[in-house]
């Protein structure tokens, strides 16, 4: 039986060592980098942006990507890198699941930057 992907209306969406898919500059560059890539084309799309360092000191940008209309996640690699994408699923209230999120990361990440 074929597998079909998931439909969400937001993604999270981390990009490890962003230096390896060509971005460059300074974290808040980099973030605005992305954020541009994924509006573009879809005055729809929102999304908010998090540079962070692991524990260990890897470099990574944290993502949650949003539209009005749902979608899969192979669009995201349509316009932006990625080495995890996990539906962020919500039963009623999209603004209070990102803002929870964001809090989670807030509290247990090194929280560079963050671009909304």
């Amino acid at each position: 039986m074929k597998k079909y992907s998931m439909v969400a209306r937001a993604w999270i969406v981390t990009v490890k060592n962003p230096e390896n898919y060509g971005y460059s500059g300074c974290p808040r560059v980099l973030c605005e980098q992305l954020r541009a890539q994924w509006l573009s084309e879809r005055p729809s799309r929102s999304g908010v942006w998090m540079f962070c360092l692991s524990d260990d000191g890897v470099p990574h940008v944290d993502m949650v990507l949003i539209d009005k209309a749902p979608f899969r996640d192979r669009h995201i690699f349509d316009y932006v890198p990625a080495d995890s994408t996990v539906p962020l699923t919500t039963s009623h209230d999209m603004a209070s699941d990102v803002e929870h999120f964001v809090q989670h990361i807030l509290d247990t990440e090194r929280v560079l930057v963050m671009v909304h």
